[in-house]
């Protein structure tokens, strides 16, 4: 940013709540399949439903860290904290915030999986009726964290561009890749009309066949040098006259749609 438009810039408040009433009630419902992974002993926040509630509202009102959730948490006032359903002081009666330890504790013992599933759904019930446009399909590789024997987490993820969420996540197992991964990644989603794109890793017959013949999608593959003859033949159709595309007879499926 220009320094001088400094003065008009606004920072976001990541202290400030965001969801609403009905919000905050169907994420601790959908909460409420969470296996507390803590010893069932001397606990002073009872429900881990409650804790990850009160994670993920830090989260989606733009804190990124544990140290910021923990002071988001804190920042409650006491009927927020009430509808988020905190443990309650049995001397003075007031409703608790979990420090950044128990938070930071809970998160870290949470079975990823079961969680990522929940929240995404949940997120998803929410912001079904916008619709699914477009689906950004890549692969990522979480440095800061390792699996028991030591090797990095691969995570592979399909992203709505337009909400920036993702529709589903999935941890790709050791000693394979992301190639036989995509169709357990998309299996669960409807995609019947949405743009899949993906990098050329994925340009294969098999894939472009299975978005187009079995989920009904259209896709957007990336092509490199590595495969010339295709990447010959599209570098001669770029050159062509402007005029309809229509797909081959092997891919048919849905054609594009008018801009």
């Amino acid at each position: 940013m220009p320094p001088a438009w400094a003065p008009y810039r606004q920072e976001p408040d990541c202290h400030e709540y965001p969801l609403s009433l009905h919000q905050t009630q169907s994420l601790l419902q959908a909460l409420e399949a969470l296996k507390d992974p803590r010893r069932h002993r001397g606990w002073r926040h009872r429900r881990v439903a409650s804790i990850v509630a009160i994670a993920t509202a830090a989260i989606l009102a733009g804190n990124n860290s544990l140290i910021d959730i923990g002071e988001f948490a804190q920042a409650l006032n006491q009927n927020q904290r009430r509808s988020l359903r905190a443990s309650r002081d049995r001397h003075t009666g007031k409703y608790l915030a979990p420090s950044e330890t128990t938070l930071r504790r809970v998160l870290q013992r949470l079975e990823p999986a079961p969680l990522d599933q929940i929240i995404t759904e949940w997120l998803r019930s929410h912001l079904k009726d916008l619709g699914l446009a477009a689906l950004a399909v890549d692969g990522k590789c979480a440095r800061t964290a390792a699996t028991l024997n030591g090797q990095p987490l691969q995570l592979f993820g399909a992203l709505d561009t337009h909400t920036q969420l993702f529709c589903r996540q999935i941890r790709i197992p050791a000693k394979t890749n992301e190639i036989p991964a995509l169709q357990d990644l998309l299996k669960d989603l409807d995609l019947r009309g949405p743009l899949i794109s993906a990098d050329a890793l994925h340009t294969h017959k098999t894939t472009a066949a299975h978005l187009v013949e079995e989920k009904q999608a259209d896709y957007l593959l990336v092509v490199k040098a590595n495969q010339p003859k295709l990447f010959d033949q599209l570098a001669r159709l770029s050159q062509a006259p402007t005029g309809d595309f229509s797909p081959s007879r092997h891919h048919a499926g849905p054609g594009p749609r008018p801009a």
